[in-house]
C-alpha cells in the first residue's frame, strides 16, 4: 500500500501508477461496458422483484450491482465474487485481503482478460506496486456506488415532483445523478492535503507545511454556488459538484460510477409499478460508515404494486 496508494501518494508517482488503469474508466470504455452493465442491473432487478414487496434497496440491488461491475471492470473471476464481496464489504484482515489480491493476480496471470488487472500484469510496475494499486481499487468505489442508488431512491421517494418528473422524462436521470452527488455526498471531509509552499485560496492565507482539509459537502451546498443548495432539484445544473473530488486526485471511475448509477435508478422507476418508500435509515442521524467521515447508506425498504 505504500508503494501504490493513489489516495495518499503525490507527484511524479501519483501520474505514473494512475495512467495505467484509466483507459479502463475512461468514458469510451465505460459506453463498452453498456450491455454488459444493463445486464448486470436487470438481473438484480429480477432477483429484487423475486424477494417481494417489501424488500431493501441497498443490500438486495444496489450493493449486488456495484460487487458484480467492479468485478466486471477489474478482471475478478465470476467464482470469487463472493469472496470478494465478503472480504472487501464485511469485517476483514489485511491480510486476508491481501491473501485475495494475490490469488486473483495468479489467476489472471495464466487467463488474461479485458481488464485492470490484466493490464497491470502487462505493465513494467513493480509487483508490491500492482498489488497496491489492486487492493486500492478493490477497496475504494464499490461501496460509494452502492451508496449513489441507495441514496438517489430515497431523495426521490421523498421528493414526488422530482420523481415524477424523471418517470415522465427519463432523460433527466443521468442530471439526477449528478444532483445526488451535489445533495447527497457520502464524503463529508475529503483526504486532507499539507500545503508544499505558502498560497492564498479565495482570500484564505495555507502557509507551507500547514494540512487543510476540504468538506466536499459543504462545498456542494455553498449558496453563492448553486441556488437553493439544500432542495433536491434533478433539473438543476450541478456539475462543478465535489461529490467525485477534484483535480488529479478527482475519482478514476467517476464515469463507470455514473454508469451503473444511472442504470440502476432507470431500472428502478420503470420496472417497480408503484414504488414507494417504507423506511430509510439514512433519514435519522446514523455513525459515520468509516473513520474518514463518510456517510453510510443504511436500511432502504421500499415496496411496490
Amino acid at each position: 500500500m505504500r508503494a501504490a496508494n493513489l489516495l495518499a501518494l503525490d507527484e511524479p508517482d501519483h501520474v505514473r501508477l494512475r495512467r495505467h488503469i484509466t483507459s479502463r474508466f475512461s468514458v469510451r470504455s465505460v459506453r463498452s461496458r453498456t450491455e454488459e452493465i444493463a445486464a448486470i442491473v436487470a438481473a438484480a432487478a429480477a432477483r429484487l422483484r423475486a424477494l417481494g414487496s417489501p424488500a431493501d434497496v441497498f443490500q438486495h440491488f444496489a450493493r449486488p450491482i456495484s460487487v458484480a461491475v467492479h468485478a466486471l471492470v477489474l478482471g475478478i473471476p465470476d467464482h470469487r465474487i463472493d469472496d470478494f464481496d465478503r472480504l472487501f464489504a464485511d469485517p476483514s484482515t489485511s491480510q486476508e485481503k491481501a491473501d485475495f489480491v494475490r490469488a486473483v493476480l495468479d489467476e489472471r496471470r495464466g487467463d488474461p482478460g479485458e481488464d485492470v488487472v490484466s493490464d497491470l500484469l502487462s505493465s513494467e510496475l513493480t509487483d508490491a506496486e500492482i498489488e497496491g494499486l489492486v487492493m486500492v481499487l478493490m477497496t475504494s468505489g464499490r461501496d460509494s456506488v452502492a451508496y449513489m442508488i441507495s441514496t438517489l431512491t430515497v431523495a426521490l421517494l421523498t421528493n414526488p415532483d422530482q420523481l415524477d418528473a424523471v418517470r415522465r422524462d427519463p432523460s433527466l436521470v443521468p442530471g439526477a445523478v449528478e444532483e445526488i452527488m451535489r445533495f447527497g455526498a457520502m464524503f463529508v471531509t475529503l483526504f486532507p492535503r499539507t500545503a508544499v509552499r505558502d498560497l492564498e485560496l479565495d482570500g484564505l492565507a495555507v502557509r507551507a507545511g500547514q494540512t487543510v482539509s476540504v468538506s466536499a459537502a459543504a462545498a456542494n451546498r455553498d449558496p453563492s454556488r448553486f441556488d437553493e443548495p439544500d432542495r433536491f432539484d434533478v433539473q438543476r445544473d450541478s456539475f462543478g459538484h465535489l461529490g467525485f473530488g477534484h483535480g488529479s486526485h478527482g475519482c478514476v471511475g467517476q464515469q463507470l460510477a455514473r454508469r451503473e448509477v444511472a442504470e440502476a435508478i432507470g431500472a428502478l422507476m420503470t420496472g417497480f409499478p408503484g414504488l414507494r418508500l417504507v423506511s430509510a435509515e439514512q433519514l435519522a442521524p446514523m455513525p459515520f460508515a468509516h473513520p474518514v467521515a463518510t456517510y453510510e447508506a443504511g436500511e432502504v425498504l421500499v415496496a411496490w404494486d
